[in-house]
C-alpha cells in the first residue's frame, strides 16, 4: 500500500507531469526536471524549507527500510546496466539498435535497454528507501536546531530519488510506443497516444509496489492501455463534432463538394470564411487557422504544436478548437438561414 504524507494544506507533489508532448520531448524534460531539482539547494533557507514541507511524498514502505543494516545493501546496490555519477545520475552503457524504419524522433529510446527483473526491483527499492527516508528527515525539520543541513540531506535524496524515477520511466518509454501501435488508428492519432502516454507511465513508476513480485512491464501495461483506451474513445466522440476544412468550405461554397482538398483550403481563405472567422476572438481565430493550416500557417498543425504555441495542454487546444467551430457553425447555419 503506498504511502502518501503531506504535512500541508498546500501540498505539491515532489515528482511531476512532463507538460511536453511527445518521446523526444518527455526525454528532454525528464532531464530538465532533474536538473531543476538541484536548483533546490541556491534558494534562501525559508523557501527551501516551505518547499519541501509542501511537497508531497509518496512512497511503498518495506520493512527492511527500518533495519539500519539494509540501507548499505539498498544504497549501495551495483547497477551493471549503468555507471552512476553525482546526484544519482545514470547512463546507459550501451543501447539497442532501433529496429529499421523507426522515426528518428523515437530512435532516441532506443538509447536506453531494457531493465532485468533484478534491476528493476533493485532500482524502485532504492528510489522508495530514498522518499521514506527523506519524509523521516522532514518531521525533524521544524525543531532542527541545524535547518539548513537537513534541508540539504533531503533535497539530495529527493533529488536522488528523482533521478532514478526518471531512469525507470526512460527505460520504458518504448513500452508506451509499442501500445499506441496497436490502438492507434493512423499515424496522427498515434503520436497522440505517446504523447497522452507519457503521462500514465510516469505515474505508474511513482506508485508501482516493487514487493509484489510483478515486473513493472505487467502493470505499467495495463495502466497505459488502460488510459489510451479511454482516451481513444473519447477522442472519437470529440472527432463526431470536428468540422474538416472541406465540410466548412461546403457550407459556405455548396458548388464545392466536389472539388480537390486544395481548392477546399483556398476556399477557406475565400472571403466568406475570412468573415466567418472574424467572429472569433484573436486565439480561436489561430488555433483554427493552425488547425487548418491557413495564412500564414502554411500547413495543418497538430493539437499538441497549438498547445505549445499558446501554453495550455493539448486537451485544452481541443476544447477550444471544438468551441471555435461550434461558433463558425452556428454562424454559418445563421447566414444560411437569412
Amino acid at each position: 500500500m503506498i504511502t502518501s504524507f503531506p504535512p500541508s494544506k498546500v501540498s505539491r507533489r515532489s515528482t511531476s507531469v512532463s507538460p511536453h508532448d511527445d518521446a523526444t520531448l518527455t526525454l528532454a524534460s525528464l532531464n530538465c526536471e532533474s536538473d531543476a531539482s538541484s536548483h533546490d539547494f541556491e534558494l534562501p533557507l525559508e523557501q527551501r524549507m516551505q518547499r519541501i514541507l509542501e511537497t508531497t511524498i509518496e512512497f511503498h514502505f518495506s520493512p527492511e527500510f527500518d533495519d539500519p543494516e539494509a540501507a548499505s545493501d539498498i544504497l549501495d546496490a551495483i547497477d551493471s546496466s549503468a555507471s552512476t555519477t553525482n546526484a544519482g545520475r545514470s547512463k546507459p552503457k550501451n543501447g539497442v539498435t532501433p529496429p529499421a524504419g523507426t522515426p528518428p524522433y523515437l530512435a532516441d529510446l532506443y538509447a536506453f535497454p531494457l531493465l532485468t527483473r533484478a534491476q528493476e526491483h533493485q532500482l524502485f527499492r532504492k528510489m522508495n528507501y530514498l522518499k521514506y527516508r527523506a519524509d523521516l528527515l522532514r518531521r525533524q525539520l521544524s525543531t532542527s536546531k541545524s535547518p539548513g543541513s537537513l534541508c540539504d540531506r533531503i533535497e539530495k535524496k529527493l533529488s536522488d530519488a528523482l533521478h532514478i524515477r526518471n531512469r525507470l520511466v526512460q527505460c520504458n518509454l518504448r513500452l508506451v510506443v509499442s501500445i499506441a501501435k496497436t490502438i492507434a488508428r493512423d499515424l496522427s492519432e498515434m503520436d497522440e497516444m505517446i504523447s497522452d502516454g507519457n503521462m500514465p507511465l510516469i505515474r505508474a513508476v511513482e506508485i508501482f509496489d516493487f514487493e509484489r513480485g510483478t515486473r513493472f512491464s505487467t502493470y505499467a501495461t495495463w495502466a497505459i492501455r488502460h488510459f489510451l483506451y479511454r482516451s481513444s474513445t473519447k477522442m472519437s466522440r470529440q472527432q463526431k463534432r470536428f468540422v474538416t476544412s472541406q465540410q466548412l468550405t461546403i457550407d459556405v461554397h455548396p458548388d464545392a463538394a466536389n472539388a480537390s482538398d486544395d481548392v477546399c483550403t483556398q476556399g477557406m481563405e475565400s472571403q466568406p470564411c475570412t468573415q466567418l472567422l472574424d467572429h472569433l476572438d484573436d486565439r480561436s481565430r489561430s488555433i483554427v487557422a493552425l488547425r487548418f493550416g491557413l495564412g500564414k500557417a502554411r500547413r495543418p498543425h497538430k493539437f499538441r504544436e497549438i498547445a505549445l504555441k499558446w501554453g495550455v495542454s493539448t486537451e485544452r487546444a481541443r476544447q477550444l478548437f471544438t468551441k471555435a467551430i461550434d461558433r463558425l457553425q452556428h454562424e454559418c447555419t445563421s447566414q444560411q438561414s437569412v
